[in-house]
């Protein structure tokens, strides 16, 4: 039998959501046709209880039905059962400064500088840069002779945990360096990253079969984020070797992702970029207010669940998304669908897809 996609046309993904709620249309099958809107991408909003987890699993399972790979960052372990590879400090050991094929080092240098800066967030703008002049010296002690060309292949890093010296290499102010190396400690002692040998890890594998990111052990929420979006800055680097398609290859499904959305950053990049290569992104959050109105205007599918505050289901109501009176008394599951190629959004009861 033929897989699934080869016999599907480009706009006949249908995934089954729930039962729709409206009057005239009770208890109708309510599908999201990821194909059919303005682009790929989702939004979902919904306080802890809401069904904001229940609802991406019955995404999740309707993907797997369609034979499309997701990529899940999991900060709880909720969705280790969608996994044909679950990655976490056991299976995988990441050098945070690596270099992907392609990539000029001046550049990584630059986007790693900037990330954690944003993930720990009393890091300052001079810090940011002490960090970019340290890394920039740790990749040529590393053997790199020209920090500006991309990477052919053949680079071999320092061991990451060498990097902590680097901070007073380039530094002279002794309370500067201080400082960098009392916030970034924590990594240094992370086992996902302290390791002198580390993992071959193949970004294609994320593309091929779904991948569950286990984070819950991480040591704390900046780790988290930081893991995730370096991750996610490397899949847009491979993104931009891929052909361009219509179809989807992929979804990368974020929970928490209010915290990783910020101009600049790389979930920022791939929610822009990534719809070009088939790649759609799912971000989850508990309050709408989250997501401000330059991503919800650049969002093909939005949906949210019950809110707890009268802010957030004034932000939805505002734009035309739903009813505030009824986001902040609706059960488990129930919610507002708004997807681009309709006018006007759908009351419906989530499918609630609990884990086995």
């Amino acid at each position: 039998m033929a897989e699934k996609l080869d016999i599907l046309k480009e706009n006949e993904l249908k995934i089954l959501l729930g039962k729709n709620q409206n009057r005239d249309y009770l208890d109708e099958n309510v599908f999201w046709e990821p194909l059919k809107q303005h682009n790929p991408h989702l939004l979902i909003s919904g306080i802890s209880g809401s069904g904001k987890t229940e609802a991406l699993r019955t995404i999740c399972t309707e993907l797997k039905r369609y034979k499309i790979p997701v990529l899940i960052f999991d900060f709880h372990n909720d969705f280790t059962d969608f996994a044909e590879k679950i990655v976490d400090e056991d299976n995988l050991k990441i050098h945070p400064l690596n270099i992907l094929i392609g990539e000029k080092p001046k550049d990584v240098a630059h986007k790693v500088s900037f990330i954690l800066r944003k993930s720990f967030k009393e890091l300052t703008v001079i810090q940011e840069g002490v960090i970019r002049k340290a890394i920039l010296q740790f990749y040529l002690d590393s053997g790199i002779k020209d920090l500006e060309s991309p990477n052919l292949g053949g680079y071999k890093l320092k061991p990451f945990k060498d990097f902590r010296d680097y901070i007073e290499l380039v530094c002279l102010n002794k309370t500067t360096v201080e400082s960098i190396k009392i916030k970034l400690d924590i990594l240094f002692d992370y086992d996902l990253f302290s390791k002198s040998e580390y993992s071959d890890f193949s970004i294609e594998d994320l593309i091929e079969k779904s991948t569950v990111f286990q984070l819950k052990r991480a040591p704390s929420d900046e780790v988290k984020r930081l893991v995730s979006e370096i991750m996610i800055s490397k899949l847009i680097q491979y993104c931009y070797q891929l052909e361009q398609t219509k179809k989807i290859r992929l979804y990368c499904i974020i929970d928490e992702a209010h915290r990783m959305v910020y101009p600049g950053s790389p979930l920022d990049t791939l929610f822009r970029e990534s719809r070009k290569y088939g790649i759609g992104v799912i971000l989850a959050s508990q309050r709408a207010t989250d997501f401000k109105e330059t991503i919800l205007s650049q969002t093909g599918t939005i949906i949210t669940l019950r809110q707890n505050l009268i802010k957030d289901a004034t932000y939805i109501s505002k734009n035309r998304f739903g009813d505030d009176a009824k986001l902040m008394h609706a059960r488990p599951g129930e919610g507002y669908l708004k997807m681009s190629s309709q006018d006007n959004a759908i009351y419906l009861q989530i499918n609630m897809m609990r884990k086995s």
